[in-house]
C-alpha cells in the first residue's frame, strides 16, 4: 500500500479511537480506561507480530538495541499518558469537535518545528502559511 492509503486508514482508526474515548471519557475512570486501551492495543500488536513472523520466514525475531527499546518505551509510556489526558479533557467538560481540533492541530504545529528544527526537514513558504492558519482556526474555535 503506498503511504496515503495509510495515512487515510490511520485517520478511520484514530477517528473511532477518539470517539470511543469520548463516549466514555465520563463513565469510565481515565487511569483504567488507559490500562483498557493500551492492553488491548499490546494483545492486537502481539498477535499481529506473532501472525507475521509465523508465515514469513524472515530469520529470527528481531532483536532491538538498548536505545531502541527505551524508546519505544518511552513512545508506549507517552501513548498511555496521552490517553489519560485525553478522557480528563472529555470528561472536563471539552466536546469532541473542540478538542480533537485543539489536540491534532497542536500536534501538527509541534511536529513540524520539530521536523524542522531537529531532522532539518526542508519546509516552504506554503507550509508556513498553513501553520499560520492552524493558529488562526484554534483561536476561532476557542473564541468565545
Amino acid at each position: 500500500m503506498k503511504w496515503f492509503t495509510f495515512s487515510l486508514l490511520t485517520i478511520a482508526l484514530y477517528g473511532v479511537h477518539d470517539v470511543l474515548i469520548k463516549i466514555y471519557s465520563q463513565k469510565v475512570d481515565a487511569t483504567i480506561a488507559s490500562i483498557m486501551i493500551n492492553s488491548s492495543a499490546a494483545i492486537i500488536l502481539i498477535l499481529f507480530i506473532a501472525y507475521k513472523y509465523s508465515c514469513i520466514s524472515l530469520g529470527p525475531f528481531p532483536t532491538l538495541s538498548r536505545n531502541e527499546f527505551l524508546g519505544l518505551l518511552l513512545a508506549g509510556a507517552c501513548l498511555g499518558l496521552a490517553t489519560i489526558t485525553f478522557m480528563k479533557a472529555f470528561n472536563a467538560g471539552g466536546s469532541l469537535s473542540i478538542v480533537i481540533a485543539i489536540v491534532y492541530a497542536g500536534i501538527i504545529i509541534l511536529c513540524f518545528f520539530i521536523g524542522m528544527l531537529i531532522f532539518k526537514e526542508k519546509v516552504e513558504w506554503k507550509q508556513f502559511i498553513g501553520i499560520g492558519l492552524t493558529l488562526c482556526g484554534l483561536y476561532l474555535m476557542n473564541f468565545k
